[in-house]
């Protein structure tokens, strides 16, 4: 496997511990899964972080990244996120065209590109898909922040960031919700699985798919 790939080995496992933080390690199961590789390949790049000191290994209980570890991993999602703001405000790609693109200019980025191409654009908080630039294992999630299909009847919510798919983006742009757009719950039918939602005046109603990938904050 290419150098490439223990960026990206490194990277999954850095998110997976950080959508899980009441979990120190991440099963090898959840990797098999993420990656859509064979065992025998996810125990081969195992074995190789850790023999290069960015991994832990617990053979009961999973892996989860050193402290060296964790820090190339969030260098590594700094750049995607630096690159995905550079290419969606300054080259005028779609936000659902980014990612890619990003995906293969994170590999190739120098330290000293990656903080130019921070200062050249003022210091962003966030990329397009809301998601933070500057990361880390020991953030915290603010508390009031939930998924779209947790939302209550009867309140307004701000979008804050959204799962940065193609068919998920394209969609929510057809739709015209982005991170920062204030919505209101009309209903939320468990049921039947949808939520009908207002902004700008218009209804529309959401299917729990889309909305498990909608991560918003409650307003009043």
């Amino acid at each position: 496997m290419s150098f490439r790939g223990e960026e990206d080995y490194i990277k999954q496992i850095f998110q997976l511990q950080c959508d899980n933080p009441s979990s120190a390690y991440v099963k090898t199961s959840e990797l098999i899964q993420l990656t859509g590789h064979a065992a025998p390949s996810v125990n081969e790049m195992i074995k190789r972080l850790v023999s290069k000191g960015l991994l832990e290994y617990n053979r009961y209980v999973g892996v989860r990244l050193t402290s060296e570890g964790e820090h190339i991993a969030a260098n590594i999602i700094k750049k995607h996120r630096l690159w995905e703001t550079f290419l969606h405000d300054y080259l005028n790609y779609k936000w659902d065209e980014i990612h890619d693109e990003a995906e293969a200019l994170e590999h190739i980025t120098s330290d000293r590109l990656s903080e130019a191409l921070y200062a050249f654009m003022a210091h962003p908080k966030t990329c397009p898909h809301g998601n933070p630039i500057e990361v880390s294992i020991d953030d915290q999630h603010d508390s009031e922040e939930i998924l779209l299909i947790n939302a209550s009847t009867h309140h307004a919510y701000r979008i804050i960031r959204v799962k940065d798919t193609p068919d998920v983006l394209e969609y929510l742009d057809r739709i015209h919700l982005k991170p920062g757009t204030t919505i209101r719950i009309n209903e939320n039918d468990p049921f039947n699985e949808f939520i009908e939602i207002k902004n700008d005046d218009r209804t529309k109603t959401i299917g729990y798919r889309l909305a498990k990938s909608i991560v918003v904050k409650k307003l009043e």
